[in-house]
């Protein structure tokens, strides 16, 4: 599914030269791969959170006679689930910052 978001963006950059309106200053194309770099970002979270939700939504649906088994939490999942995303958002802001 990235690589058809790939393609896609690759072939609009393709047909207009860019993605984005003309640069108006020479540091537009900063702001520009930045901007690349939040849509791509967003969209494979986005796919990650909704595939998973349908995944496990038919993989954990309700049957009859079947009573689902208690899940005590997992402090290193929940660890990573909220320590990736905050480096992701330091780099973003450390590059936006920069720019």
């Amino acid at each position: 599914m990235i690589w058809l978001l790939g393609s896609f963006i690759s072939s609009v950059a393709h047909a207009t030269g860019t993605f984005m309106p003309p640069d108006g200053d020479t540091i537009a194309p900063l702001y520009d791969h930045l901007y690349l770099v939040l849509v791509i970002m967003s969209a494979v979270a986005s796919l990650l959170v909704i595939g998973g939700m349908v995944y496990f939504s038919i993989k954990y649906r309700r049957r009859p006679g079947i009573k689902s088994a208690y899940i005590s939490h997992n402090t290193t999942l929940e660890f990573l689930w909220s320590f990736i995303p905050f480096c992701l958002f330091m780099v973003v802001l450390g590059w936006g910052w920069y720019v």
